[in-house]
């Protein structure tokens, strides 16, 4: 059950779902394209259904973010959070 939350605002992102080794869940907050998947032993998974109650779809304002992250367990020593970032633009 990780939760990544905004350190400033502390909303956060979650999912209820119980982790494996070896699992990796990509959450997609792009507006039109929010997702949640799962990648368990080579087969992608939907998790869409497993957003934690009171999740926000977090963005990332101009400037410094800083982000931390929870999970219901005392096993998070093996656990690793990677946010990626890219541009978009609109228009021509």
């Amino acid at each position: 059950n990780p939760k990544v939350y905004n350190y400033a605002t502390g909303e956060y992102i979650g999912v209820t779902y119980s982790m494996e080794a070896g699992d990796t869940i990509t959450i997609d907050t792009t507006s039109g394209n929010k997702s949640i998947m799962l990648l368990r032993n080579g087969v992608v998974s939907n998790l869409f259904n497993y957003l934690a109650p009171g999740s926000k779809w977090l963005q990332l304002e101009v400037g410094v973010n800083e982000f931390v992250y929870t999970v219901d367990s005392n096993n998070a020593s093996n656990l690793s959070v990677t946010i990626r970032h890219n541009d978009l633009f609109e228009g021509v």
